[in-house]
């Protein structure tokens, strides 16, 4: 189900992420057609149908038995003609939005045509190359490093733009849509004070509502800065973490990405052989990319 006046990505769905849209006599009744078909042409993929029932006229019996459902022509309920349009107007619409429409149904010789309701189907991005986000995750994870993986990936037909013509940003930074951005219901909960504590540290520093604590922080989409940030930030708040060294905190973070793992080091007060390095020498671990290099007293985190 999708509320089409309202934007896609807050009722969990992405751009390019279905084939088809179904509407039964719904269209008539949006707040602004022109944005509900945006909405629509957006989510759908590559060669993707919209296919739709609309009454093409003002029917009596049709204005009797909805009338009151719909949303009148700018809003005035007194005055405000009714959101019916003919076959005509639905086509030209469709057509506006880069959709291919094939001739209604009932056609006008039929005796269902007498009803005064029709069917549209329309295609849309015919001519555009279908990218799947699976097969584009695979390609990359075959390229790239785990901690170099994005977090997210959608399918997009076109960036947003300020008015300056450039990339914007923070529109571009909400488009995540939120059932995406959540935690799943499947994620294990914390079973600990400790580890409920370093899931809400984490949460927060990845912007997200919940993180589990088996949950890689890299898929979740954390970097070299965010882990040393949140490093620094453990050995102010937690008293378990000041017991520890800041190369400590940031190389089993590095190591073993994930709120067990550094519960399981915090509570054992005392670094794992797995994350304990030669003084004044570089480790990198044999699970990742992370190299951890001591100089100078101040300790860098490299990825790559």
């Amino acid at each position: 189900m999708l509320d089409i006046d309202q934007d896609i990505r807050p009722q969990g769905l992405a751009s390019n992420s279905v084939d088809i849209v179904l509407c039964a006599g719904m269209l008539n009744s949006v707040k602004d057609i022109d944005s509900a078909l945006g909405q629509i042409t957006e989510l759908l993929s590559p060669g993707g149908w919209l296919v739709f029932s609309e009454p093409t006229g003002e029917w009596p019996p049709i204005l009797l038995t909805q009338g009151f459902m719909m949303t009148p022509a700018n809003g005035d309920h007194d005055q405000g003609r009714s959101g019916l349009r003919d076959a005509d107007i639905w086509r030209a619409r469709v057509k506006a939005f880069g959709g291919e429409c094939l001739p209604a149904l009932p056609q006008a010789d039929h005796p269902l045509a007498a009803l005064g309701m029709q069917v549209f189907a329309a295609r849309f991005k015919a001519g555009v190359q279908r990218l799947s986000v699976d097969s584009l995750r695979r390609a990359l994870a075959e390229r790239l490093p785990d901690y170099m993986l994005p977090a997210h990936l959608q399918v997009l037909d076109r960036l947003p733009l300020t008015a300056n013509g450039k990339v914007d940003r923070k529109t571009l930074a909400g488009w995540r849509p939120a059932a995406d951005a959540q935690a799943s219901s499947s994620q294990e909960a914390p079973s600990d004070p400790l580890s409920a504590e370093l899931c809400r540290v984490w949460a927060d520093a990845l912007g997200l509502a919940q993180i589990g604590v088996e949950d890689s922080f890299y898929e979740k989409g954390a970097d070299s800065l965010i882990l040393a940030r949140v490093a620094g930030q453990l050995r102010e708040q937690l008293p378990q973490a000041q017991r520890l060294s800041y190369d400590t905190l940031l190389r089993q973070m590095l190591n073993e990405p994930n709120v067990a793992a550094l519960a399981r080091l915090l509570n054992q007060g005392e670094a794992t052989p797995a994350t304990v390095a030669a003084s004044g020498e570089a480790q990198r671990s044999s699970s990742s990319n992370a190299l951890v290099v001591p100089f100078g007293g101040v300790t860098s985190a490299r990825c790559g």
